[in-house]
């Protein structure tokens, strides 16, 4: 088992909204790796069960309002998932899931309703790994609903290096 602390630097804003700046995320992983997987190549499986109150990954704090206006701290279980299957030897696909707790954050009204909407997050990647210390990886990401902007949705690249 693993934990998350997150601290935000915005707590008024948070605190308004009806959440805690900081929290904690309490997770377990389990990933399997198929030498001999799909068309004879690796795949890789990876599953967490997440316990916590985070709005959307603690981004908008933690918890949310209860019925009566009260702060409360709602842990969740919720579950995340991928899929990698390597196309060639140093180039992958894959899919991830990540499901996210509802937490009511404003108030019980249709302000409250819009913030705290949440959609659960998932994205296709394409994952290239010319060389053990370097990969590059493009997906496009869909987030759905956050703090009650619609189709927060889009590409992704990055560029990872090491020594």
């Amino acid at each position: 088992m693993r934990v998350h602390y997150h601290q935000n630097d915005n707590s008024a804003t948070l605190r308004a909204l009806g959440a805690r700046p900081n929290g904690s995320t309490f997770y377990v992983s389990a990933s399997k790796r198929y030498l001999d997987g799909l068309f004879g190549r690796y795949t890789c499986i990876d599953f967490n069960l997440n316990f916590t109150a985070a709005n959307q990954n603690g981004r908008i704090g933690f918890g949310g309002l209860g019925r009566n206006g009260a702060f409360r701290d709602r842990y969740h279980l919720e579950p995340a998932f991928s899929i990698a299957q390597f196309i060639t030897r140093t180039m992958a696909v894959g899919y991830e899931f990540r499901a996210m707790p509802q937490n009511q954050l404003v108030g019980d009204n249709a302000l409250g309703d819009a913030v705290s909407r949440t959609s659960d997050w998932q994205d296709i990647f394409l994952a290239y790994c010319p060389a053990k210390s370097v990969s590059i990886t493009a997906a496009y990401a869909r987030l759905g609903a956050i703090a009650s902007l619609p189709a927060q949705n889009g590409l992704y690249l990055s560029l990872n290096a090491s020594v």
